[in-house]
């Protein structure tokens, strides 16, 4: 998972940087993001201050640079085929892109709920993936 982890956390360095400098925060880069459902940075209020220091910052920099550097990684998130239409939308939208389909996330791990693989508690009704709901049940014994 570190196509998705570079991306996510090289988008957070460019938030935090643009948290600490609101009057440059029009250069972030939403190409990698234009065609899932999380929320473009310029739709929605930045906080007023980080919460993790200026040194966690850094650590979270250095593994970025590192791992760009190493030439390892992707440039793209991971990617499914909607069930309705076919198109090729981000592996976890709850929203596709192309038809507007929607679906109900996992109650464990909010990725969508997808027919093949969905299951529902039989005690709150809500869905979650097989895979991830026996794991949880089998390590807390009781409904999430």
């Amino acid at each position: 998972m570190n196509d998705s982890a570079f991306i996510f956390l090289n988008r957070y360095i460019d938030l935090y940087d643009a948290i600490d400098d609101p009057d440059n925060a029009g250069g972030i880069d939403n190409s990698e993001f234009e065609n899932t459902d999380i929320p473009s940075p310029f739709e929605i209020p930045l906080p007023e201050k980080n919460i993790i220091s200026p040194e966690e910052r850094d650590q979270i920099r250095d593994w970025v640079l590192g791992i760009n550097m190493d030439g390892t990684v992707g440039q793209a998130l991971p990617t499914r085929r909607c069930e309705h239409c076919g198109g090729g939308i981000y592996e976890n939208a709850l929203t596709c892109n192309h038809c507007r389909a929607e679906w109900e996330p996992c109650i464990i791990t909010g990725a969508p709920l997808v027919k093949t693989n969905a299951v529902h508690c039989k005690i709150c009704n809500k869905g979650a993936i097989r895979e991830h709901w026996n794991d949880y049940i089998q390590a807390t014994m009781h409904c999430p």
